[in-house]
């Protein structure tokens, strides 16, 4: 059994039991999201952490994952699990977020609390830092219901063994990207979170 089976049995169980509450909100499954995520990470020897509570700083995420030297792999953004995550992938409310965050990262890692998918874009086509990228250009490549994959008691869960290793699969594939990585010059928070050996470009971006 994978050691991650204890830990996605309890992220289930948490999360459920929060979703129960109405005075839950999205920051309110931050850290049960931080802890499957950063044990995904650390069991596959993936040199990234997870940062949540960054959409504090305005413009930014729900949660980053990034290296040691405060550069950031990945944006992450949550929604409650009423939100499908077909629905989420061409979301464009905040003023397009999901599109800003694709334009900068090239993928997104999504959860709707019950799963997570892997947002990228779709295959060709070139990002631009300022322009988010459209619906219509975005990919959805991989998703994972996690919520239904346990069976059996409370106190003896089980958990699909299939399901941990799509999880596994969408977290390795959301850090292994081969897409650069823009920063809009001057514009805060985003330097603030990608402060490694950048590539100047002409233009206001650059490329990490």
């Amino acid at each position: 059994m994978s050691i991650l089976a204890p830990l996605v049995a309890t992220y289930v169980a948490q999360t459920k039991k929060l979703a129960g509450i109405p005075s839950s909100t999205e920051p309110t499954f931050y850290p049960d999201i931080k802890v499957l995520l950063s044990a995904i990470l650390k069991e596959h020897k993936l040199p990234f952490e997870v940062r949540t509570s960054t959409s504090e700083a305005k413009g930014m995420p729900d949660f980053v994952l990034g290296d040691s030297a405060m550069f950031v792999g990945v944006y992450g953004e949550v929604k409650r699990e009423t939100t499908t995550l077909e629905d989420l992938a061409v979301s464009t409310e905040q003023n397009d977020q999901i599109g800003r965050y694709l334009s900068r990262t090239g993928v997104v890692l999504l959860s709707n609390i019950r799963g997570f998918g892997l947002l990228a874009c779709r295959a060709g086509y070139e990002r631009n830092p300022e322009k988010p990228v459209a619906p219509i250009d975005r990919e959805l490549l991989k998703v994972v219901d996690i919520w239904p994959a346990i069976s059996g008691s409370a106190s003896h869960p089980k958990v699909d063994p299939s399901t941990i290793d799509d999880l596994v699969e969408i977290v390795e594939r959301s850090v292994k990207q081969k897409t650069r990585i823009i920063v809009i010059l001057g514009n805060p928070p985003y330097d603030a979170f990608a402060g490694v050996a950048l590539v100047r470009r002409s233009g206001t971006g650059r490329t990490l």
